[in-house]
C-alpha cells in the first residue's frame, strides 16, 4: 500500500519518542527520549486511552517572570493533573482509575 508508512508516523512519535506506553493494569508509563537540554517545550494533546483524554506537556519556563529552573513534564487526565516531574527524562507511571 502506497500511503501505509505515513499512517504509522504518529505512533512512532507517541510511543517511541515521547515514550507513551500502556501498562498491564490500565495505566500508562511515559519515558521521553528527547534530550532535555535541546527541547524548550512540547505539547501532546487529547490522546484517547481507556475512554480518557491524556495531555502531556514539557516546558522549561512556565513563568518567565520567575527566576530559576521551572522545568516540568506534566500529565493531565481529562483535565486533571495526575503526574509531573522536574526532569524530562525521568520515567512517569500514571495509574488510570475508572472513577476518575
Amino acid at each position: 500500500v502506497q500511503d501505509y508508512f505515513h499512517s504509522t508516523f504518529p505512533d512512532r512519535l507517541i510511543e517511541d519518542l515521547i515514550g507513551f506506553k500502556a501498562t498491564h493494569d490500565k495505566g500508562v508509563s511515559i519515558e521521553v527520549l528527547l534530550p532535555e537540554e535541546k527541547w524548550d517545550f512540547f505539547y501532546l494533546a487529547e490522546l484517547r486511552y481507556h475512554n480518557k483524554d491524556v495531555d502531556i506537556v514539557w516546558k522549561k519556563d512556565w513563568d518567565k517572570s520567575t527566576a530559576g529552573n521551572q522545568s516540568k513534564l506534566c500529565v493531565w487526565l481529562d483535565g486533571k493533573l495526575v503526574g509531573q516531574s522536574k526532569s524530562l527524562n525521568k520515567k512517569l507511571v500514571i495509574e488510570i482509575k475508572d472513577n476518575e
